[in-house]
Protein backbone atom coordinates (compact mmCIF):
# COMPACT_ATOMS: atom_id res chain seq x y z
CA UNK A 1 0.00 0.00 0.00
CA UNK A 2 3.04 2.25 -0.15
CA UNK A 3 1.82 3.84 -3.37
CA UNK A 4 -1.56 4.98 -2.05
CA UNK A 5 -2.37 8.68 -2.03
CA UNK A 6 -1.42 10.54 1.12
CA UNK A 7 -1.93 14.06 2.38
CA UNK A 8 1.07 16.27 2.89
CA UNK A 9 1.15 17.22 6.60
CA UNK A 10 2.28 20.67 5.52
CA UNK A 11 -0.87 21.12 3.44
CA UNK A 12 -3.42 23.53 4.91
CA UNK A 13 -6.18 21.09 5.75
CA UNK A 14 -3.88 18.22 6.75
CA UNK A 15 -1.94 20.40 9.20
CA UNK A 16 -5.08 21.40 11.07
CA UNK A 17 -6.32 17.80 11.04
CA UNK A 18 -2.97 16.64 12.39
CA UNK A 19 -2.82 18.79 15.54
CA UNK A 20 -6.40 19.99 15.91
CA UNK A 21 -8.42 16.76 15.90
CA UNK A 22 -10.35 16.06 19.09
CA UNK A 23 -10.20 12.33 18.39
CA UNK A 24 -6.39 12.29 18.05
CA UNK A 25 -5.21 14.23 21.07
CA UNK A 26 -2.40 11.73 21.62
CA UNK A 27 -0.75 13.23 18.52
CA UNK A 28 -1.25 16.76 19.87
CA UNK A 29 0.10 15.74 23.27
CA UNK A 30 3.22 14.23 21.69
CA UNK A 31 3.87 17.41 19.70
CA UNK A 32 3.39 19.64 22.74
CA UNK A 33 5.81 17.57 24.82
CA UNK A 34 8.43 17.25 22.06
CA UNK A 35 8.56 20.93 21.09
CA UNK A 36 7.30 22.83 24.14
CA UNK A 37 8.61 20.53 26.86
CA UNK A 38 5.23 20.32 28.59
CA UNK A 39 3.88 16.97 29.69
CA UNK A 40 0.13 16.70 29.90
CA UNK A 41 -2.62 14.15 30.11
CA UNK A 42 -4.86 13.84 27.08
CA UNK A 43 -7.86 14.90 29.14
CA UNK A 44 -6.09 18.12 30.16
CA UNK A 45 -5.51 19.26 26.57
CA UNK A 46 -8.03 21.75 25.20
CA UNK A 47 -7.94 22.53 21.48
CA UNK A 48 -9.38 26.02 21.20
CA UNK A 49 -9.95 26.08 17.45
CA UNK A 50 -10.59 22.41 16.65
CA UNK A 51 -10.49 20.91 13.20
CA UNK A 52 -13.88 20.90 11.53
CA UNK A 53 -15.02 21.05 7.91
CA UNK A 54 -18.65 20.03 8.46
CA UNK A 55 -20.22 23.47 7.84
CA UNK A 56 -17.92 24.37 4.94
CA UNK A 57 -19.66 25.42 1.74
CA UNK A 58 -17.46 24.11 -1.06
CA UNK A 59 -19.25 26.32 -3.59
CA UNK A 60 -18.62 29.53 -1.63
CA UNK A 61 -15.94 30.69 -4.05
CA UNK A 62 -12.21 31.33 -4.05
CA UNK A 63 -12.35 34.24 -1.60
CA UNK A 64 -14.04 32.15 1.08
CA UNK A 65 -11.66 29.28 0.34
CA UNK A 66 -8.67 31.60 0.83
CA UNK A 67 -9.94 32.65 4.26
CA UNK A 68 -10.62 29.02 5.15
CA UNK A 69 -7.09 27.97 4.17
CA UNK A 70 -5.69 30.56 6.57
CA UNK A 71 -7.69 29.12 9.49
CA UNK A 72 -6.25 25.68 8.75
CA UNK A 73 -2.69 26.95 9.12
CA UNK A 74 -2.80 27.57 12.85
CA UNK A 75 -3.64 25.57 15.96
CA UNK A 76 -4.08 26.86 19.52
CA UNK A 77 -3.87 24.45 22.43
CA UNK A 78 -4.32 25.18 26.13
CA UNK A 79 -2.60 22.95 28.66
CA UNK A 80 -2.91 23.79 32.33
CA UNK A 81 -1.89 27.41 32.85
CA UNK A 82 -0.30 28.04 29.44
CA UNK A 83 -1.38 28.48 25.82
CA UNK A 84 0.53 27.10 22.84
CA UNK A 85 0.06 28.30 19.28
CA UNK A 86 1.44 26.51 16.23
CA UNK A 87 1.38 28.13 12.81
CA UNK A 88 2.42 26.80 9.42
CA UNK A 89 4.31 29.16 7.09
CA UNK A 90 5.81 27.19 4.24
CA UNK A 91 6.75 30.30 2.26
CA UNK A 92 8.24 33.29 4.01
CA UNK A 93 6.77 36.69 3.21
CA UNK A 94 7.68 40.30 3.86
CA UNK A 95 7.42 41.24 7.53
CA UNK A 96 6.95 37.60 8.51
CA UNK A 97 8.85 37.91 11.79
CA UNK A 98 6.91 41.02 12.82
CA UNK A 99 3.63 39.29 11.99
CA UNK A 100 4.58 36.18 13.97
CA UNK A 101 5.31 38.32 17.03
CA UNK A 102 2.11 40.29 16.55
CA UNK A 103 0.02 37.12 16.71
CA UNK A 104 1.99 35.89 19.73
CA UNK A 105 1.42 39.05 21.75
CA UNK A 106 -2.13 39.40 20.47
CA UNK A 107 -2.84 35.98 21.95
CA UNK A 108 -1.21 37.03 25.22
CA UNK A 109 -3.30 40.20 25.66
CA UNK A 110 -6.51 38.55 24.42
CA UNK A 111 -6.94 36.87 27.80
CA UNK A 112 -6.97 40.19 29.65
CA UNK A 113 -10.08 40.54 31.82
CA UNK A 114 -11.14 36.90 31.37
CA UNK A 115 -10.87 36.12 35.09
CA UNK A 116 -14.58 36.69 35.66
CA UNK A 117 -16.19 38.86 38.28
CA UNK A 118 -13.96 41.19 40.24
CA UNK A 119 -12.85 39.50 43.46
CA UNK A 120 -13.55 41.21 46.77
CA UNK A 121 -10.67 43.49 47.69
CA UNK A 122 -8.87 42.64 44.45
CA UNK A 123 -7.60 46.16 43.82
CA UNK A 124 -7.51 48.07 40.55
CA UNK A 125 -5.17 45.68 38.71
CA UNK A 126 -7.12 42.46 39.25
CA UNK A 127 -7.73 41.98 35.51
CA UNK A 128 -4.06 41.13 34.89
CA UNK A 129 -4.54 37.92 36.85
CA UNK A 130 -6.28 36.46 33.79
CA UNK A 131 -3.09 36.68 31.68
CA UNK A 132 -1.14 33.47 31.16
CA UNK A 133 2.04 32.35 29.38
CA UNK A 134 1.88 31.93 25.61
CA UNK A 135 4.41 29.82 23.70
CA UNK A 136 4.42 29.94 19.89
CA UNK A 137 6.05 27.71 17.28
CA UNK A 138 6.19 28.71 13.62
CA UNK A 139 6.86 25.82 11.22
CA UNK A 140 8.75 27.10 8.18
CA UNK A 141 9.34 25.52 4.78
CA UNK A 142 12.13 27.89 3.73
CA UNK A 143 15.51 28.69 5.33
CA UNK A 144 15.15 30.93 8.38
CA UNK A 145 18.12 33.15 9.17
CA UNK A 146 21.66 31.89 8.77
CA UNK A 147 23.48 29.04 10.42
CA UNK A 148 22.60 25.38 10.71
CA UNK A 149 20.19 25.47 13.66
CA UNK A 150 16.84 23.93 12.77
CA UNK A 151 15.00 25.16 15.87
CA UNK A 152 15.37 28.65 17.31
CA UNK A 153 13.61 29.67 20.50
CA UNK A 154 13.50 33.26 21.78
CA UNK A 155 12.57 34.22 25.33
CA UNK A 156 12.57 37.37 27.48
CA UNK A 157 16.19 37.48 28.56
CA UNK A 158 18.66 39.90 30.14
CA UNK A 159 22.05 39.32 28.43
CA UNK A 160 23.92 41.45 30.97
CA UNK A 161 22.82 39.23 33.84
CA UNK A 162 22.53 36.03 31.81
CA UNK A 163 19.07 35.70 33.28
CA UNK A 164 15.70 34.81 31.76
CA UNK A 165 12.46 36.17 33.14
CA UNK A 166 10.75 33.77 35.51
CA UNK A 167 8.07 32.64 35.27
CA UNK A 168 8.40 32.34 31.52
CA UNK A 169 5.63 34.43 29.94
CA UNK A 170 6.54 34.54 26.26
CA UNK A 171 8.33 32.13 23.93
CA UNK A 172 8.71 32.55 20.16
CA UNK A 173 9.95 29.46 18.32
CA UNK A 174 10.84 28.85 14.67
CA UNK A 175 11.28 25.36 13.22
CA UNK A 176 13.12 25.36 9.89
CA UNK A 177 12.19 22.15 8.08
CA UNK A 178 15.10 22.55 5.66
CA UNK A 179 17.61 21.93 8.48
CA UNK A 180 18.14 19.24 11.10
CA UNK A 181 21.04 20.40 13.27
CA UNK A 182 20.36 20.53 16.99
CA UNK A 183 17.07 18.63 16.98
CA UNK A 184 16.35 15.91 19.50
CA UNK A 185 15.62 12.44 18.07
CA UNK A 186 11.88 12.97 18.50
CA UNK A 187 11.97 16.44 16.98
CA UNK A 188 13.87 15.02 14.02
CA UNK A 189 11.22 12.29 13.67
CA UNK A 190 8.59 15.03 13.53
CA UNK A 191 10.58 16.94 10.92
CA UNK A 192 10.86 13.88 8.69
CA UNK A 193 7.18 13.10 9.15
CA UNK A 194 6.14 16.66 8.26
CA UNK A 195 8.19 16.45 5.06
CA UNK A 196 7.02 12.99 3.96
CA UNK A 197 3.73 12.22 5.70
CA UNK A 198 5.15 8.93 6.95
CA UNK A 199 6.52 8.07 10.38
CA UNK A 200 10.23 7.16 10.20
CA UNK A 201 11.41 3.79 11.58
CA UNK A 202 11.46 3.73 15.36
CA UNK A 203 9.19 6.78 15.72
CA UNK A 204 6.86 7.04 18.74
CA UNK A 205 3.40 5.47 18.50
CA UNK A 206 1.69 8.84 18.16
CA UNK A 207 3.58 9.51 14.94
CA UNK A 208 2.42 6.18 13.55
CA UNK A 209 -1.12 7.33 14.40
CA UNK A 210 -0.43 10.64 12.67
CA UNK A 211 0.81 8.78 9.59
CA UNK A 212 -2.47 6.88 9.40
CA UNK A 213 -4.37 10.19 9.57
CA UNK A 214 -2.58 11.32 6.41
CA UNK A 215 -3.84 8.43 4.25
CA UNK A 216 -6.37 9.68 1.73
CA UNK A 217 -8.32 6.43 1.95
CA UNK A 218 -9.04 7.12 5.63
CA UNK A 219 -10.63 10.52 4.99
CA UNK A 220 -14.35 11.11 5.18
CA UNK A 221 -16.35 12.19 2.14
CA UNK A 222 -16.34 15.88 3.08
CA UNK A 223 -12.61 15.76 3.75
CA UNK A 224 -11.89 14.23 0.37
CA UNK A 225 -14.00 16.87 -1.35
CA UNK A 226 -12.19 19.65 0.51
CA UNK A 227 -8.76 18.18 -0.31
CA UNK A 228 -9.67 17.97 -3.99
CA UNK A 229 -11.04 21.53 -4.08
CA UNK A 230 -8.01 22.95 -2.29
CA UNK A 231 -5.55 21.09 -4.50
CA UNK A 232 -7.29 22.46 -7.58
CA UNK A 233 -7.35 26.00 -6.15
CA UNK A 234 -3.65 25.86 -5.26
CA UNK A 235 -2.74 24.49 -8.70
CA UNK A 236 -4.75 27.28 -10.37
CA UNK A 237 -3.13 29.93 -8.18
CA UNK A 238 0.39 28.67 -8.86
CA UNK A 239 -0.31 28.50 -12.59
CA UNK A 240 -1.56 32.10 -12.53
CA UNK A 241 1.55 33.24 -10.66
CA UNK A 242 3.83 31.44 -13.11
CA UNK A 243 2.00 33.15 -15.94
CA UNK A 244 2.35 36.49 -14.14
CA UNK A 245 6.10 36.18 -13.84
CA UNK A 246 6.55 35.05 -17.44
CA UNK A 247 4.21 37.73 -18.81
CA UNK A 248 5.83 40.48 -16.76
CA UNK A 249 9.32 39.43 -17.87
CA UNK A 250 8.32 39.28 -21.53
CA UNK A 251 6.56 42.63 -21.51
CA UNK A 252 9.29 44.26 -19.49
CA UNK A 253 12.02 43.03 -21.80
CA UNK A 254 10.21 44.01 -25.01
CA UNK A 255 9.09 47.42 -23.81
CA UNK A 256 12.41 48.14 -22.14
CA UNK A 257 14.34 47.26 -25.28
CA UNK A 258 12.17 49.45 -27.48
CA UNK A 259 12.14 52.41 -25.14
CA UNK A 260 15.83 52.09 -24.34
CA UNK A 261 16.71 52.03 -28.02
CA UNK A 262 14.54 55.06 -28.73
CA UNK A 263 15.99 57.12 -25.90
CA UNK A 264 19.51 55.92 -26.50
CA UNK A 265 20.51 55.36 -22.90
CA UNK A 266 20.32 52.73 -20.17
CA UNK A 267 17.76 54.62 -18.10
CA UNK A 268 15.21 54.20 -20.84
CA UNK A 269 15.78 50.46 -20.94
CA UNK A 270 15.41 50.12 -17.16
CA UNK A 271 12.33 52.33 -17.06
CA UNK A 272 10.75 50.37 -19.87
CA UNK A 273 11.39 47.07 -18.14
CA UNK A 274 9.85 48.43 -14.94
CA UNK A 275 6.81 49.78 -16.76
CA UNK A 276 6.32 46.53 -18.63
CA UNK A 277 6.62 44.49 -15.46
CA UNK A 278 4.10 46.73 -13.70
CA UNK A 279 1.69 46.35 -16.61
CA UNK A 280 2.09 42.56 -16.51
CA UNK A 281 1.49 42.39 -12.76
CA UNK A 282 -1.57 44.63 -13.06
CA UNK A 283 -2.99 42.29 -15.70
CA UNK A 284 -2.44 39.24 -13.48
CA UNK A 285 -3.90 41.04 -10.46
CA UNK A 286 -7.06 41.67 -12.45
CA UNK A 287 -7.24 37.96 -13.36
CA UNK A 288 -6.81 36.88 -9.73
CA UNK A 289 -9.49 39.31 -8.56
CA UNK A 290 -11.81 37.97 -11.23
CA UNK A 291 -11.25 34.48 -9.78
CA UNK A 292 -12.65 35.74 -6.49
CA UNK A 293 -9.44 36.00 -4.44
CA UNK A 294 -9.61 38.70 -1.78
CA UNK A 295 -7.77 41.97 -2.38
CA UNK A 296 -5.25 41.52 0.43
CA UNK A 297 -4.18 38.10 -0.91
CA UNK A 298 -3.81 39.48 -4.46
CA UNK A 299 -1.75 42.42 -3.18
CA UNK A 300 0.60 40.06 -1.34
CA UNK A 301 0.93 37.73 -4.32
CA UNK A 302 1.74 40.46 -6.86
CA UNK A 303 3.59 42.90 -4.61
CA UNK A 304 1.20 45.69 -5.57
CA UNK A 305 -0.46 48.04 -3.11
CA UNK A 306 -4.17 47.41 -2.62
CA UNK A 307 -4.84 50.94 -3.90
CA UNK A 308 -3.16 50.02 -7.19
CA UNK A 309 -5.48 47.06 -7.80
CA UNK A 310 -8.29 49.31 -9.03
CA UNK A 311 -8.10 50.17 -12.74
CA UNK A 312 -7.52 53.88 -13.50
CA UNK A 313 -10.64 55.92 -14.35
CA UNK A 314 -11.30 56.27 -18.09
CA UNK A 315 -9.87 59.35 -19.74
CA UNK A 316 -12.37 61.99 -20.82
Amino acid sequence: MGGQKRLRPTGDLAFKKLLGSEGHKAVTRGFVEDFFGIRARVEDIRIENPYSIGPVDLSAGAEALTRLRQTFRDVTVSVGAADMTVELQMRLTDHFEARSLFYLFDRFVSRYDRAGARPAGGGSDWRYSSLRPVFALNILGEPFRGGDAALRTYRLFDPALGEAMEPEWIRAGYLDLTKSAGLTPRQEAWRRFLLTGQAPPGAPAYLAEASTMMEYVNLGREEREMVDVMEKAIATYEAEMAYAKRRAAEQGHAQGHAQGHAEGHAEGHAAGRAAGRAEGLAEVAARLLAMGLDRAAVARATGLDEADLDPPPPER
